[in-house]
């Protein structure tokens, strides 16, 4: 066929949730908390933040962004490192550890996560994960071609000493059939005595090579800005949810608000419930940043908000890594044709917010 309806393919699904309510209600608060808490593996954040205060941001809130922001970067780690006895004693038990595989992709290659739970997680192709010899599921998204497959190992298990079985054959698989994968690597000790650091210290003892990486930022200033405004609580709201994210989407891309020509179809035009601010702060960092970072900004955003009570809202969109092999919590992950799993928040000055959250689609 020469000429196909191409037209008549519809677009892939994407779940996209959108949840309203107060910070005040601890049902509603703990949907909030849980859907920051439970997203492991981010790699970038941006804050819009309407202000008629100072001329530039607020020391306060960039340095948020990347204070004991750093992390770490190690090429070409044998994976049964990461299942030595000695390392799971002084890191996996001793603090929250998150790993994740880098130059992979979680469609073509073998990805790697730790999570903070204890969890090694392989997502393997079909080759790989027959030739390693530890026992998995076929993945989520490939029951039909089944050439995936994911691999989970309880790093907190008691199975996990040496002189056990278990403990011998999972060395011994990943030592003798799988090959080494790049990483990026955070630690936080639960003992606030004991330095991130030493985690750096302990695979340069290993003779690999470990490099420090900090979060890049960029910001950016608009001023007198059209602001659309909400009023969660109200009956009479001054524009939906929806048109308060995507103007935040927009003006996030730096895209023109000020087009007056509204006769095309991609024609875009702020909503008419609108305040013009003087200023209109953007901040975005991208690194890697576990999720205790993202309740930390969280919480400083929403204390700065409750200081302001003349500002309308900020918002906080924070997304993870494309290619993680879990997104929330321990759910499998896929790059179908975006891999997009990140979430958006909107909190005003009362606590009322906008919780918004997206994931690439489910299909298989």
């Amino acid at each position: 066929m020469l000429c196909p309806e191409v037209w008549k393919f519809s677009a892939p699904d994407i779940s996209t949730k959108i949840i309203e309510g107060s910070l005040k209600n601890e049902s509603s608060k703990k949907n909030v908390l849980y859907t920051i808490g439970k997203h492991y593996f981010n790699h970038l954040i941006s804050v819009v933040l309407p202000d008629t205060g100072p001329q530039t941001l607020p020391v306060e809130l960039k340095n948020l962004f990347t204070k004991d922001c750093e992390y770490y970067k190690i090429y070409n780690v044998k994976v049964e490192e990461f299942v030595d006895y000695a390392f799971i004693q002084g890191y996996v038990n001793k603090g929250q550890l998150y790993v994740l595989s880098i130059d992979t992709r979680i469609d073509t290659d073998d990805c790697l996560a730790i999570t903070p739970c204890g969890k090694l997680i392989l997502s393997l192709l079909k080759e790989t994960y027959q030739e390693l010899g530890l026992e998995g599921k076929l993945s989520h998204f490939c029951k039909k071609e089944e050439n995936r497959y994911i691999v989970n190992i309880d790093l907190k298990s008691d199975l996990l000493q040496p002189g056990k079985k278990y403990y011998d054959r999972v060395k011994w698989c990943l030592s003798n059939n799988f090959k080494p994968l790049s990483v990026i690597l955070a630690w936080m000790p639960y003992n606030i005595s004991i330095c991130p650091s030493s985690i750096a210290s302990y695979f340069d003892s290993l003779k690999y090579n470990v490099y420090l990486s900090e979060p890049k930022t960029e910001s950016r200033t608009s001023y007198s800005v059209e602001v659309p405004l909400l009023d969660i609580s109200s009956d009479i709201k001054f524009c939906t949810s929806s048109e308060l994210l995507e103007w935040i989407g927009m003006h996030s891309i730096g895209a023109n608000l000020e087009e007056e020509n509204y006769d095309y179809l991609s024609s875009y035009e702020t909503p008419e419930e609108n305040i013009t601010f003087g200023q209109v702060f953007y901040l975005k960092a991208t690194g890697f940043y576990p999720d205790n970072q993202i309740l930390k900004i969280f919480d400083e955003l929403r204390l700065y908000l409750s200081n302001r009570p003349h500002l309308p809202w900020v918002s906080l969109h924070v997304q993870g890594f494309l290619d993680s092999p879990v997104s929330w919590g321990l759910k499998e992950h896929q790059f179908y044709t975006n891999g997009d799993n990140s979430y958006t928040i909107v909190i005003k000055p009362d606590d009322q917010f906008i919780l918004q959250t997206v994931i690439s689609s489910n299909k298989r």
